[in-house]
């Protein structure tokens, strides 16, 4: 287990709210949980853990001291009522990075490590490019004082709504399981949108039914855009807008300026998203093939946002072009403590040519 990648991982700061820590109730014996809590700072630190239900009913909560750099790990099933624990949450220094460990020992024993997070947004964005179109579902806590509710969205490849559904009751402090496949008859390509009167937070599930004797697999892979709701939706819209042009034979310059590369703007010309030629822009003299990586392509900026929105890039601005679409401009910068992180792309001149 990587635990100097679970310390990166978690090495950002927090909002100063509630750290919580979803849990997976055990399927018969399918796997073992475990916490680890590890220390990252020079002083001894104290930690509080409460154990909470589905309903947002204290399970018990465990208090522990951590010496500088110290690591604990300590089993779920040991400690609390593990079939009852639906999620943690997490009380102390935010140097105190914590961990819930799953091992599918039913299966191939491999483990999968679910970090803690305090991130809570109103609009969660599962993307194709993260889960390749397939998804099992997703579990939900309220992390309000009240009653709130959610909408779950269905949508298509191009981002047209196929269906959706609304909870309007879910309580304070419970946590909302989903079954995908019970909700929609989805389609490859398609994914969810799952969009709250609250913030609220929000942890993918992937692997097999309740019930069927096998395990759960967590993950995080879902797109939190509580900097910039609007701008997802704008994402969405804009996929819709180039959905009828992205097979035509079309022209356009394209610039990207970043420390990655010799800036240089070319003229592209693709069709059906694939490049017929690349010329340098200024000299018209033409790219080597084995180059035109290293240059944006219209579904390259596309893929360039959603990357920006899945990891939770520092900064993200985009300009979509009006009457086709696509992205025409996008700044970002993926962390303001990093150097030569941010890029500058833009895609200007474009045509139709047939």
């Amino acid at each position: 287990m990587n635990f100097t990648l679970l310390l990166t991982i978690l090495s950002f700061p927090l909002l100063g709210q509630d750290r919580y820590l979803s849990h997976v109730t055990p399927a018969s014996s399918a796997f073992a949980s475990q916490l680890i809590c590890e220390n990252a700072s020079f002083e001894t630190q104290v930690v509080v853990l409460k154990a909470f239900n589905e309903k947002g009913l204290p399970q018990g909560s465990k208090q522990f001291e951590l010496g500088p750099g110290q690591r604990q790990v300590f089993s779920v099933s040991l400690e609390f009522a593990e079939t009852q624990v639906a999620y943690f949450v997490i009380e102390g220094s935010t140097q105190v990075h914590c961990a819930v460990s799953i091992e599918r020992n039913s299966y191939d024993g491999s483990v999968v490590l679910l970090p803690e997070t305090s991130e809570q947004a109103s609009l969660w964005t599962f993307l194709p490019s993260l889960k390749n179109g397939l998804f099992d579902g997703f579990a939900l806590i309220n992390p309000q004082s009240y009653v709130t509710g959610i909408e779950v969205r269905l949508r298509a490849a191009d981002g047209s709504l196929r269906e959706k559904k609304t909870y309007n009751e879910v309580a304070p402090g419970a946590k909302l399981l989903v079954v995908a496949n019970e909700l929609f008859k989805s389609q490859a390509g398609d994914y969810l949108e799952v969009i709250g009167y609250d913030p609220f937070l929000l942890t993918v599930l992937g692997g097999s039914y309740p019930g069927s004797g096998g395990a759960y697999l967590w993950t995080n892979l879902a797109v939190a855009n509580q900097w910039s709701a609007g701008l997802a939706d704008a994402f969405q819209q804009s996929r819709v807008r180039w959905y009828p042009y992205r097979n035509q034979r079309v022209q356009y310059e394209s610039l990207r300026v970043c420390f990655c590369q010799q800036v240089k703007r070319v003229l592209i010309t693709e069709e059906n998203g694939q490049i017929l030629s690349m010329l340098d822009a200024e000299t018209q003299v033409p790219i080597p093939a084995e180059e035109w990586s290293n240059f944006v392509t219209i579904q390259g900026a596309f893929f360039a946002v959603d990357q920006a929105m899945a990891n939770h890039y520092q900064r993200l601005q985009v300009t979509f072009d009006p009457d086709y679409g696509f992205p025409s401009h996008i700044q970002s910068d993926v962390h303001e403590f990093y150097a030569d992180d941010e890029t500058d792309i833009t895609l200007t001149n474009f045509r139709i040519l047939n």
